[in-house]
């Protein structure tokens, strides 16, 4: 969801802020906020040490915009017999410099967590297919595997 759902909900704010411990705090303006208080949590950023960033309102802001499509293809990769689970992981962690694979870290965020996200915002953006998700998401989550949280996702994990 953008931020603008959010706002609708909450009436009384001026501007929302997205801070992911992660990454680094994203100001999305929306229509109702004024350049003074946006200003203000530039400021407020800054102040913390922070360097901010800006984004329109739109889903996943930034990162998640990225990232999400880039987690679902990953699975298709596997889905569709192009690469191994640990090949793909590999390939991400040699070729990008990421820490951990992509599936590595989809068993961290959990299956079912990614695919909630993903059916959200299938039904709030309908126009935007890279959010759709993969039968194999889908199957690994009826049967229960939703990574780390539990035990097992893509990789197993010891409780």
């Amino acid at each position: 969801m953008g931020a603008s759902p959010a706002y609708a909900m909450l009436r009384a704010a001026s501007v929302l802020i997205s801070v992911a411990l992660a990454f680094e705090p994203v100001v999305i303006k929306i229509p109702e906020t004024s350049q003074a208080t946006s200003d203000a949590m530039t400021a407020w950023g800054k102040a913390m040490g922070k360097t901010m960033v800006y984004c329109k309102d739109t889903p996943g802001f930034i990162v998640n915009r990225v990232f999400v499509p880039f987690l679902l293809n990953c699975i298709k990769l596997v889905d569709e017999g192009i690469a191994s689970k640990e090949d793909i992981d590999c390939a991400i962690k040699l070729g990008l410099g990421h820490p951990m694979g992509p599936l590595e870290l989809v068993d961290h965020v959990g299956l079912d967590t990614l695919a909630f996200v993903s059916q959200e915002w299938c039904k709030a953006y309908p126009d935007m297919p890279e959010f759709n998700r993969p039968p194999l998401l889908d199957k690994m989550v009826a049967e229960g595997k939703f990574g780390h949280k539990n035990g097992e996702g893509f990789y197993k994990y010891k409780l």
